[in-house]
């Protein structure tokens, strides 16, 4: 798990606060740990195919890797990939309090 800070931007006259630079810290944390032998199975939290040549590269290394998702945000291409794929609505009731 890790954390990165927001931003502050201008939008419309306000200031917002957006994150920057996740996508690449995840995918440098992903694979960086993989080649460490850190996990056997990833759990990425994404349907976002952004991600295909990471997890390839992750697979590439002998590691599962499963995908939480919404199911209509799910990339078909990221989806085959996947040794595993849990849709977040399906395990919702589970998961609250």
């Amino acid at each position: 798990m890790f954390a990165r800070p927001l931003r502050e931007r201008q939008f419309q006259g306000q200031s917002i606060r957006i994150e920057k630079g996740v996508d690449v810290a995840l995918v440098t944390k992903l694979i960086t740990l993989a080649f460490r032998n850190a996990y056997d199975t990833a759990i990425l939290v994404s349907g976002d195919s952004d991600y295909i040549e990471a997890v390839k590269t992750v697979k590439d290394q002998g590691k599962r890797v499963e995908i939480a998702s919404f199911k209509d945000a799910l990339g078909r291409d990221l989806k085959l990939l996947a040794d595993k794929v849990t849709y977040i609505y399906d395990i919702i009731e589970e998961t609250r309090l």
